[in-house]
């Protein structure tokens, strides 16, 4: 009896740090200072996306990712592993996540649609809010050949760059941070046959309880 609870006990802690140990990847790219360009500083391990990679990158880098003057960008990656795809797919239409001041800045609204114009160049497209007027966008550039590019916009500085994952993609305004925004894929939901959502990982807030458990269950039996 003792022997086939201590298996079991082992057991759920070793799939408890398997999970664990799976954390997402925060890409800590800040620099300190007016109109700096943002360089990667390192990368910090954290539980889930969900969590703040500001907050995460500011507490491990806090010269250079300074929540006063400079410029960041902060990425995500789940799985822990930050490999994410060998070349980024920039087509697709991403929803604005209204980071943008609209009243001081012309800010991209709801969505912004990026298809192939030919092999070299990307279709931009999108509805542009400014403080006294409202414009759609319709322009062509040329395809990043990586994770990031630098454009010109309104006399301004913007870095451009995708996550490793493809799915967000950070607009940051080297000369005015209040005016960078935040765009992420429109993806449909995995829906669920059970009505639920699933997943494969354990809670560590629960394992001691379902240990207690167990260990009462095979003692009264």
């Amino acid at each position: 009896m003792q022997t086939q609870t201590m298996l079991i006990v082992g057991f759920i802690w070793i799939l408890a740090s398997i999970s664990y140990c799976s954390g997402d990847t925060c890409y800590c790219r800040c620099c300190a200072g007016n109109s700096c360009t943002p360089n990667l500083q390192g990368t910090v391990t954290i539980p889930s996306c969900d969590s703040s990679c500001k907050s995460e990158c500011q507490s491990k880098y806090p010269t250079q990712c300074t929540s006063g003057s400079g410029s960041a960008n902060y990425q995500c990656t789940s799985g822990g592993g930050g490999g994410g795809s060998a070349t980024p797919n920039w087509t697709g239409t991403f929803v604005v996540q209204n980071r943008c001041d609209k009243i001081s800045c012309c800010c991209p609204a709801n969505e912004l649609i990026l298809s192939s114009a030919s092999a070299n160049t990307l279709r931009v497209q999108s509805q542009f809010t400014c403080p006294d007027a409202t414009f759609p966008l319709n322009d062509i550039i040329q395809t990043p050949s990586g994770f990031s590019t630098t454009l010109l916009w309104a006399g301004d500085l913007v870095h451009i760059t995708i996550s490793q994952d493809s799915r967000t993609i950070q607009l940051n305004n080297a000369v005015s941070p209040e005016c960078s925004e935040v765009v992420v894929r429109n993806e449909p939901q995995p829906t669920s046959t059970t009505g639920g959502t699933s997943s494969a990982t354990i809670n560590l807030t629960f394992v001691p309880l379902l240990v207690g458990l167990i260990i009462i269950k095979l003692f009264i039996n």
